[in-house]
């Protein structure tokens, strides 16, 4: 029997609202296929703002396709639009590597799933800034 009260999965099956703890945000630029560019063009500084208020927020994960592309990104973004997120350590820069064909299969996006989270790595961020 499912408990309609708290099933996340069908929202109007409740009758109070639901409160929703986001610990982490990810943005795969990858995945979308966005244009650098196109990226680059959103309000950052409105989003450094909403995300730095988030108090279960432990990290905003972002990755981009290639060292080049990460590396513009840190300096036309991160350095000057993302300022709060800096401040209080919660923002991980990346360039996952996935296999020869260009694709991840399931046990690589697990363990990058998994390395999103995990505090022991360091991000490119923390090495860049």
């Amino acid at each position: 029997m499912i408990d309609h009260q708290s099933d996340p999965i069908n929202p109007s099956s409740r009758s109070a609202p639901m409160k929703i703890r986001v610990e982490v945000i990810l943005l795969d630029f990858i995945q979308y296929g966005l244009t650098l560019e196109r990226i680059k063009a959103y309000d950052w500084v409105a989003f450094d703002k909403i995300a730095s208020q988030m108090g279960h927020l432990q990290a905003v994960v972002m990755d981009l396709w290639s060292e080049e592309a990460l590396s513009e990104f840190i300096d036309e973004v991160v350095r000057p639009k993302l300022t709060q997120l800096q401040c209080l350590n919660k923002l991980k820069c990346r360039c996952p590597h996935p296999n020869d064909e260009g694709k991840w299969t399931g046990d690589q996006l697990q363990e990058h799933i998994a390395a999103w989270v995990d505090d022991s790595e360091a991000g490119l961020l923390q090495e860049r800034l």
